[in-house]
C-alpha cells in the first residue's frame, strides 16, 4: 500500500492530492508454464485518488473528486522456432464519482511478433502500440488535453548469412499512425531499411545501415 501527498500552489489557490494504491497479484510474476518458451503474468490493480482540483485548472475553484481506477495488466511472451511474440497491455477503467470528468476505459500498451517463414532467412514482423499523449505541452495533463495514439507497423524481413558470421538484413514496412482527436499529423507510409554487419572480433563488429 502506498500513500502520497502532492501539493500545488497557484497564487492564493491551494490544491492537494492523495493517492492510495492497492495491488492484488492473481498470478505470480513471472509465471512460467510447463513449456519454457511461454511466459505470462496477470496483475489486478485498484487505484483510488482524491483531489480538490479535478480539472487541474490554474485557478482551482474547489472542485473535489474521488476517482476509482481498476486495472488489469497482462504480459505474455512466446518463443519457438516459428514465432517470437511479446505482449504488454493494460486494461483500465476510470470512474469519477462526482462526474467532474467523463468516465472512460482505456487499452494501453504494445505488442510485437516475428514469424519465421523460411528457415532463418525470411520473416514477417508486426508491431502495435496504443498510448495516451498530451496535445498541448503548455497545458495541464488533464482529460480535455489528451489524445489516444495508435501505431501499427508490419512487413517482411530478409536476412542473408555469409561466411564469418556476416549478415545483411532487408526490411520493408507499412506504418500507420493515427490519433483520436485534435492532432493532424496522422500518416501512412512505407519504409525500406537495410543493415550490414561485419564482425571484427569476439566482442565487436562494424555495420552500415
Amino acid at each position: 500500500m502506498k500513500y502520497n501527498v502532492n501539493r500545488r500552489n497557484f497564487g492564493l489557490g491551494f490544491s492537494s492530492t492523495a493517492m492510495v494504491l492497492l495491488a492484488l497479484v492473481l498470478t505470480p510474476t513471472p509465471c512460467v508454464s510447463a513449456e519454457p518458451e511461454r511466459n505470462r503474468a496477470l496483475k489486478v490493480r485498484l487505484i483510488t485518488e482524491y483531489t480538490d482540483n479535478s480539472r487541474q485548472e490554474a485557478d482551482p475553484l474547489g472542485v473535489e473528486e474521488f476517482e476509482i481506477s481498476p486495472a488489469l495488466d497482462l504480459k505474455y511472451a512466446y518463443d519457438n522456432s516459428k514465432v517470437n511474440a511479446n505482449l504488454k497491455y493494460t486494461f483500465e477503467h476510470k470512474k469519477y464519482s462526482k462526474k467532474t470528468l467523463d468516465d472512460r476505459s482505456d487499452v494501453l500498451g504494445g505488442g510485437e511478433a516475428r514469424f519465421t517463414l523460411v528457415g532463418q532467412s525470411l520473416f514477417w514482423t508486426a508491431y502495435h502500440n496504443r498510448s495516451r499523449l498530451r496535445i498541448d505541452s503548455q497545458k495541464a495533463n488533464a482529460q480535455a488535453n489528451q489524445t489516444e495514439r495508435q501505431l501499427f507497423q508490419t512487413g517482411p524481413a530478409l536476412r542473408l548469412n555469409f561466411e564469418g558470421d556476416r549478415t545483411l538484413d532487408f526490411n520493408l514496412s507499412y506504418i500507420d499512425s493515427s490519433f483520436s482527436r485534435d492532432v493532424t499529423n496522422e500518416s501512412k507510409q512505407g519504409r525500406f531499411e537495410f543493415d550490414y554487419r561485419q564482425p571484427l572480433n569476439v566482442n565487436s563488429s562494424i555495420g552500415v545501415s
